[in-house]
């Protein structure tokens, strides 16, 4: 062979991969797919772990054997205040919410915390224990929402959207005083009776959330202490819900649900209600 063709077949032979270079080649591919692979999971993983939700729960002042509300009317009557005393359970508080309905705020102004500290409130009512078979079960067993935010300004953002109004009643005072866009660094306030309003309104029943209403009110420069928090909702959310509820029904038949969830969601800049389920 002529030292020509040496050289040419020790530069092939120095050029072709050996063992070692394959194995090699291989372990580094596996490696970065194992990276990607992991990488991927964690987006996944970052993409569907949220903040836990917290809850609004409705409760209704109605009287579920009483005639009050049924699948016909509709129509929403308030206890009077000898019938509030003696269902304790009923008291909007923290951990319950309220459909308002006329004098019920002027009521807890008046006796909110007296009840709830009562060492001896008196007999219960059994129209807690829930309704009978084949009666529509009411709204304040029958609804909630559970609301999702990573800070402050999120959750604002999304009671300013829907135009949901804070309120903190009772605490000795016959006045609520209320607070709306909330977003701003001055929220909007006012103060009026409680025996002249009418809306929907939420309270707490648990999550973090709750004490984010308390800062918001706090910033309006409105005094919490001692104070029922309230969510008032104006009457096109309420019929929205409404609406929303008897949509995904089976057959519209509201009358045959016992529970309805909803969530909130982000679309764009907006926000939006909708069904996480029912049964």
């Amino acid at each position: 062979m002529s030292s020509k063709n040496r050289n040419e077949a020790d530069i092939g032979s120095s050029l072709r991969s050996s063992r070692y270079d394959r194995v090699a080649s291989l372990l580094i591919s596996t490696l970065l797919l194992s990276v990607a692979s992991v990488a991927m999971l964690f987006v996944l993983w970052l993409g569907n772990h949220r903040e836990p939700s917290s809850t609004l729960k409705l409760v209704e002042f109605v009287d579920e054997h009483g005639g009050r509300l049924s699948a016909e009317s509709h129509e929403l009557d308030v206890p009077q205040l000898t019938e509030l005393s003696n269902t304790p359970s009923a008291i909007p508080t923290v951990e319950l919410s309220t459909l308002l309905s006329q004098d019920a705020i002027a009521i807890a102004a008046q006796v909110g915390t007296d009840l709830i500290t009562d060492p001896n409130p008196g007999p219960s009512d059994n129209r807690l224990n829930g309704p009978p078979p084949n009666v529509l079960v009411p709204r304040w067993e029958r609804w909630e929402i559970r609301y999702e935010a990573s800070t402050l300004e999120h959750y604002a953002r999304q009671l300013d959207f829907f135009g949901i109004e804070l309120g903190a009643a009772g605490g000795g005072s016959r006045l609520v005083d209320y607070a709306s866009e909330v977003v701003k660094e001055t929220p909007k306030t006012r103060s009026n009776k409680g025996d002249e309003e009418t809306r929907l309104y939420f309270s707490w029943r648990g999550g973090k959330l709750g004490a984010l209403d308390r800062q918001l009110l706090q910033k309006a420069g409105i005094d919490v202490d001692g104070r029922i928090v309230l969510q008032f909702y104006p009457q096109k959310i309420d019929d929205m819900l409404a609406r929303l509820e008897s949509e995904h029904a089976k057959d519209g038949r509201v009358d045959k649900l016992r529970k309805t969830v909803f969530g909130v969601r982000p679309v764009g800049d907006e926000y939006e209600y909708f069904i996480i389920e029912q049964k």
